[in-house]
């Protein structure tokens, strides 16, 4: 049990990102959009994402201040059967209350250049959103 906190604390400040398990997420739901990262042992483009949200400073910034980011080994962590992928990895949108997606999955290594956008529009449309209702 040890040795899995020391992983589980050792994956998350990998990333140097503020990532939390999907189960602290359902027990304290955040005030703004979820950001999951979906990977599994055997994948090797899971730990091409997971260095490009090294690498890259400026995009690492940008998810902490605009969305709570959860990381889920499918290998090894809880995960909800909607957010399970044979394709990984996988990155989900969930609205913050009720847990739903936002948005359609996005799947495969993808250049942050193009991540970016992606995730400026749905925030974007979840901002508007909450203003309406």
């Amino acid at each position: 049990m040890k040795n899995l906190l020391l992983l589980f604390l050792f994956s998350i400040s990998l990333f140097g990102s503020e990532w939390v398990s999907y189960k602290e997420v359902y027990e304290n739901r955040p005030n703004k959009p979820i950001f999951v990262f979906v990977s599994q042992d055997n994948c090797k483009y899971c730990q091409i994402e997971r260095k490009r949200f090294v690498k890259d400073k400026i995009f690492t910034k940008f998810l902490n201040e605009n969305f709570q980011t959860v990381y889920i080994n499918q290998s090894k962590d809880f995960i909800p059967v909607d957010l399970m992928s044979q394709m990984t990895p996988a990155f989900y949108i969930l609205e913050p209350k009720s847990l739903r997606m936002l948005s359609d999955p996005a799947y495969g290594a993808i250049p942050l250049d193009k991540m970016k956008p992606w995730l400026e529009q749905i925030k974007e449309a979840y901002n508007k959103y909450k203003q309406e209702n």
